[in-house]
């Protein structure tokens, strides 16, 4: 009512309800913009359209309908002529019933879903966090923190309901791998971090390996420290705040676990390389201070190293990722405990660094020929 545009609202919410026509057989790229501008005006219709209480009364009856029904539904009319500026994120308003919230990550999820490929992804995660719907990264960020939160507490609570966090998690990962970049002043909270810990402490695989991934995310939006020198000239600053979240919980190797469980399944041909580039970001992010590096335990690093030769060895010359898996070796040397722990495979790693240099004329990536001369030049003490 207060922007003149009750009756065609009310309509569209009846109509997302289950209660219009049903949908039509139009070209997949037709029906991503339908469900598009269906999701944007479910937004404006919880902003602008009845009491919370009402809309949380109904939701509690079509929680699960919601999200079908707006992925189902795409006769959206052309007529209506919404003006882009009044669409904000039910997500905004406050404070916003917990059901409501669940229900809106979820349609979410299931919009994304039909996307043809990454690139229509990134436009779809990138309006909900570029103020396009009206929510910046810090909103969503304590949206989703909440979101979690509220299924978590299940745990504590006297009841049948199964907390359910896979949408969560799946919305986040989905903005962290296909949305733009995270500012550095939004990092995740200590509550957020210690959330997604818990899940991959107490949860079933599935949920576990999802929470592992969104943390990931997080980590390769996180910049590694600069620096002119060799990569280790770092090793005595403090760790990035994000890390000083995850060493101060006692569930710490619950990250480390899955961080060796999804890079050992990281093979060329590569399936999700999004996840490949995360996961060694993160690697050196953890590494690259000897205050962080210490999340390794003395087994961890030796499977490390173990997956590392054999990635180094059995790569093609050209691949980008060797050198990658290179830093992550020399960060191992320089800034863990691993000189004082036996030297753990220390004449595969020197035959594994002589054959990338001896192959510098074989066709081997440049960039993997120059960190295998620092580390020889860098870490004599430590190999010899």
């Amino acid at each position: 009512e207060k922007l003149g545009m009750d009756g065609p609202l009310l309509e569209d919410r009846d109509k997302m309800f289950g209660r219009g026509e049903g949908g039509s057989d139009e070209d997949i790229n037709e029906v991503w913009d339908r469900c598009e501008h269906r999701m944007k005006q479910f937004l404006l219709c919880f902003q602008h359209v009845g009491t919370g209480e009402q809309w949380k009364n109904k939701l509690i009856i079509m929680d699960f309908k919601l999200p079908k029904n707006i992925y189902s539904y795409w006769q959206a009319s052309k007529e209506d002529n919404f003006d882009e500026n009044v669409f904000y994120w039910a997500m905004e308003v406050e404070p916003m019933p917990d059901i409501v919230r669940s229900a809106v990550a979820k349609a979410m999820v299931i919009t994304t879903d039909m996307a043809a490929d990454d690139a229509q992804k990134g436009r779809y995660y990138s309006k909900l966090v570029d103020g396009q719907w009206g929510i910046g990264y810090p909103l969503f960020m304590k949206q989703c923190e909440l979101g979690l939160t509220e299924e978590l507490e299940k745990l504590n609570e006297d009841i049948n309901d199964k907390p359910e966090v896979s949408h969560w998690l799946r919305l986040m990962y989905g903005v962290l791998t296909y949305g733009p970049a995270m500012p550095r002043s939004c990092q995740p909270s200590s509550d957020l971090v210690n959330a997604l810990l818990k899940i991959m402490k107490e949860f079933e695989e599935d949920d576990f390996i999802a929470a592992a991934k969104v943390f990931f995310g997080f980590g390769y939006h996180t910049p590694l420290y600069r620096t002119e020198k060799d990569l280790t000239s770092v090793r005595d600053q403090q760790p990035p705040e994000l890390l000083t979240h995850v060493m101060s919980n006692k569930a710490s190797n619950q990250l480390i676990e899955g961080f060796l469980f999804l890079l050992n399944s990281q093979h060329t041909p590569y399936d999700n390389e999004n996840l490949l580039k995360q996961l060694t970001h993160t690697g050196q992010l953890i590494l690259q201070t000897t205050a962080s590096a210490k999340l390794f335990l003395v087994n961890d690093i030796k499977v490390l190293i173990d997956i590392i030769l054999l990635e180094i060895a059995d790569l093609p010359k050209i691949d980008m990722y060797r050198v990658e898996y290179l830093k992550l070796l020399y960060m191992i040397i320089k800034n863990t405990s691993w000189q004082y722990d036996g030297h753990f495979r220390r004449p595969e790693i020197i035959v594994g660094i002589d054959d990338v240099v001896n192959a510098a004329a074989k066709g081997m990536h440049p960039d993997a020929c120059k960190i295998c001369t620092e580390i020889l030049l860098y870490c004599a003490h430590e190999l010899f």
